[in-house]
């Protein structure tokens, strides 16, 4: 009697680490884990030349990048909406994305509008927008992902470029060179609201201390446009070293607001 309780208690102890143990597949998946066949990774929303800001301008361009992943089928359609939120009217209407997506990567880099000659209306309500990102699949699959950005009116830049330019340099490398004695910058400048004031370049010495560059622009052709293509090539000092320096760029609307570009700024002796 004693022996059969004892085989009949091992059983038992067997048992329950039998059910307590689960197998996993070499992806870390149990086989009864249900996986997504669409999948979206790194969502970024915001403005043209910095896709993960945030923010996008009126008159300017919303920036919508991600990566997206599907098991089985191919993506047909990527369309986007977005409304204001807190009871605001400020909306985007339907808008196809498909043309920015790249089918070999799963990359999609998409711009609202698309057209670089179009952009935000002016009149965009300012305020922060929820979007809406429906992916849908040749077999009618679909799957949606929301995300946020604001909109603002403030001061902004796009097609920035900062460089060693001359065109045989790059002319968005970050890098100047004391042969050609000064530095290619351009951008394209919106003060959509209030007028452009000035522009001004700001080059220091990496702890900031020592300034090898300020110069401003307040007067025509900029000043007192609501948008202007800037294309300067600020010259260093005699005596200028090589190696690391700091660059600022900034322009300013007639009620104060700016924006601002910062950069490290390599200078060579080629």
């Amino acid at each position: 009697m004693r022996l059969i309780k004892s085989i009949s208690a091992a059983t038992m102890l067997l048992g329950a680490f039998t059910f307590g143990f689960t197998s996993c597949d070499k992806n870390n998946h149990t086989p009864d884990e249900p996986q997504e066949n669409i999948s979206v990774e790194e969502l970024k929303l915001g403005e043209k030349d910095i896709p993960d800001s945030g923010i996008a301008f009126a008159y300017g361009h919303l920036s919508i990048q991600a990566k997206i992943k599907v098991l089985e089928g191919a993506v047909t359609s990527i369309k986007m909406t977005a409304q204001q939120e807190d009871g605001g009217q400020g909306k985007f209407d339907e808008t196809e994305l498909i043309s920015g997506y790249d089918k070999e990567t799963g990359e999609l880099k998409a711009l609202i509008p698309a057209d670089d000659y179009e952009q935000i209306p002016m009149d965009q309500p300012v305020g922060q927008y929820k979007m809406n990102l429906v992916i849908t699949l040749d077999n009618g699959e679909s799957k949606a992902v929301t995300g946020q950005f604001q909109i603002s009116d403030k001061p902004f830049l796009e097609n920035f470029e900062m460089g060693s330019g001359h065109g045989t340099g790059e002319v968005n490398n970050h890098t100047g060179s004391l042969k050609t004695g000064d530095l290619h910058v351009e951008a394209d400048v919106y003060c959509v609201m209030n007028q452009l004031k000035r522009i001004t370049v700001l080059i220091t010495s990496k702890d900031g201390k020592t300034e090898v560059v300020n110069q401003t622009w307040d007067k025509s052709p900029y000043a007192g446009t609501r948008n202007t293509t800037f294309h300067e090539h600020p010259k260093f000092p005699e005596g200028t070293k090589p190696g690391e320096y700091l660059f600022k760029f900034t322009a300013e609307d007639k009620e104060g607001n700016t924006c601002i570009r910062e950069y490290n700024l390599t200078l060579v002796n080629e």
